[in-house]
């Protein structure tokens, strides 16, 4: 819940994992692929931190999706999200 009213969102760490799974991914596969730390790539997925322009310019690529997907992912997440605890749990 939480948020706007009238608004909802879904974290990009939800979206990535939905994608991922599409693919049979595990975060091992999205790491090499996408040339990101496994401490990024898990904290990513926890929901842990935030999706930044670099990441999601580089999970797009792993992907074949755009960055702007993940970035605007980002943006709506944490328009979306109340607070300081949910800023970047995505």
């Amino acid at each position: 819940q939480g948020g706007q009213s009238g608004l909802s969102s879904h974290a990009p760490c939800e979206l990535l994992r939905d994608e991922m799974a599409v693919r049979r991914w595990n975060p091992n596969h999205l790491r090499r692929k996408a040339g990101i730390p496994n401490s990024i790539a898990a904290r990513i997925m926890d929901g842990e931190i935030p999706m930044t322009p670099e990441v999601a310019a580089r999970i797009a690529t792993a992907l074949g999706t755009s960055a702007d997907f993940w970035v605007n992912a980002q943006a709506r997440w944490d328009a979306w999200w109340p607070g300081e605890i949910g800023k970047g749990a995505g």
